[in-house]
């Protein structure tokens, strides 16, 4: 579970009850040297006594190796503290600034020596490369678009903040709340993006470090924090892996070598549309699988028979799971048995809660569902043995949109596929779910034995549900 620490307020120190009820687990208190090489707060004394915390130390100015030394021994009280919070078992100094060490490499060296081999440093900057961890400062880390070249746009910080990647080292994501500078030089600010802002930031974490781990969001400012926060709406959840095995499949006496075509056909009307061009002497032969509800399967045959898909398998499939639980529980096994070496994914997309829609799904099908790119997908995929997938120009995004919505899913799915979550982080996805891919690369879905009732029931779901 993700914890939240916020940096110190200056003034005064809420109660451990008041943090704890807005999600605050720790502080993360400054500490700095005055003009005598005295540490200011001088000791845990000046500290909070009920909540764990974390020391960041800021250096105004470079120090000499002797300014160093001194400070460190000041430093030791606060670090073995009891509630000094640790990393993985670890204490953790965090410097603001680390290019003001008295060296960029032996600096760091003296500090552990001095202060214990199980101290981890974390910095901010291009110079935290050399430490242990790095911290975030979003309002200098991040661009910020201008608005009529005064204020800046908040909403940039969420654009950031979805479209992240997965970072070499390990990074402790920060966010931004209201403070009365950001009031009078930003726009879009508020409550409902700053909450997004930080739903974003702790589901990166959460990813980023492996199962068991608590990883840490920086919370900049306690007074902005209190001021917007709200709890968090509830995730959506799953049932347990199911036992329900896949229907079986007869295998096939020899590899079917055309590619499968494989469509979900929810509406008929947009079904006729979408197979019309795909059946004529400019486009290669396919094998068609069609899932569509069961109440209007004879009439998804006739208009396969009618386009000149006599052979189609028609197959009735409940509407639960839009078009990815019929694809997975029921299309792909057949496609995978039946030895066909690509296929071509496509369904009746509408997107009606967009505003540009049937632009988007004109779009997407007009891309991939042409004679054009069946003719040319067969050959990308026979020339290069490395080429795994192709879609609509513009369409392979950021698995990071949206992952708030998605991580409950999302972890559980690469948990059970045995795949890394960090690595998964820098990975794209196919936004609207259309593409031409090879068939052995969507193989391990099913070892997930899923089954229908683990999709969530049909009610007009944006984002958040397994399908997704």
């Amino acid at each position: 579970m993700v914890r939240l620490i916020c940096r110190a307020p200056s003034d005064h120190w809420p109660s451990a009850q008041e943090a704890q009820e807005r999600d605050i687990s720790a502080w993360l208190i400054p500490v700095t040297l005055n003009g005598d090489g005295q540490l200011l707060p001088a000791g845990p004394a000046d500290g909070p006594a009920d909540l764990p915390f974390c020391l960041e130390w800021q250096l105004p100015h470079p120090l000499s190796p002797s300014q160093q030394r001194k400070a460190a021994q000041q430093l030791r009280p606060w670090l073995n503290h009891p509630l000094q919070l640790r990393w993985r078992g670890q204490r953790v100094l965090w410097i603001a600034q680390p290019e003001r060490l008295s060296h960029p490499y032996w600096a760091t060296q003296q500090l552990r020596l001095a202060l214990g081999s199980d101290l981890l440093l974390w910095g901010r900057g291009p110079a935290a490369a050399g430490l242990q961890g790095r911290y975030e400062q979003p309002l200098q880390d991040w661009r910020c678009r201008r608005v009529n070249g005064e204020r800046h746009d908040y909403e940039s910080y969420l654009f950031h903040a979805h479209h992240r990647n997965a970072a070499g080292n390990l990074v402790v994501p920060a966010v931004q709340p209201w403070t009365p500078a950001l009031e009078h030089s930003h726009v879009n600010s508020g409550a409902e993006a700053y909450n997004e802002w930080l739903r974003l930031a702790c589901a990166w974490a959460e990813l980023r470090h492996s199962p068991g781990e608590a990883p840490w969001v920086l919370v900049e400012n306690w007074e902005g924090h209190r001021r917007w926060w709200h709890p968090a709406p509830p995730l959506a959840q799953h049932s347990s892996p199911g036992r329900v095995e896949q229907p079986a499949m007869q295998q096939a006496k020899a590899a079917d070598p055309r590619p499968a075509l494989v469509v979900h056909g929810y509406h008929l009307k947009a079904l006729e549309e979408l197979l019309s061009p795909l059946h004529g002497p400019d486009t290669p032969a396919m094998a068609l699988y069609l899932s569509t509800p069961a109440e209007q399967a004879e009439r998804a045959e006739r208009i396969c028979r009618t386009l000149g898909w006599p052979e189609a398998e028609v197959v009735p499939a409940e509407n639960r799971g839009r078009d990815m639980a019929p694809f997975v529980l029921d299309l792909l096994p057949r496609v995978l048995a039946n030895g066909h070496p690509w296929l071509l994914k496509l369904h009746t997309k509408r997107s009606d809660h967009l505003d540009a829609g049937r632009a988007w799904a004109a779009h997407l099908q007009g891309s991939l569902a042409s004679p054009a790119t069946c003719r040319s997908f067969g050959d990308w995929f026979r020339t290069d043995p490395t080429a795994g997938l192709l879609a609509a120009p513009g369409t392979l995004l950021p698995s990071t949109i949206s992952l708030d919505r998605n991580v409950v899913h999302l972890r559980w799915l690469l948990d059970a596929l045995e795949l890394p979550t960090a690595w998964w982080l820098d990975q794209p996805f196919a936004a609207g779910s259309m593409y031409a891919v090879r068939s052995a690369a969507l193989a391990p879905l099913l070892m997930l034995r899923l089954n229908r009732d683990q999709f969530e029931a049909e009610q007009g779901q944006r984002d958040g549900t397994l399908a997704h």
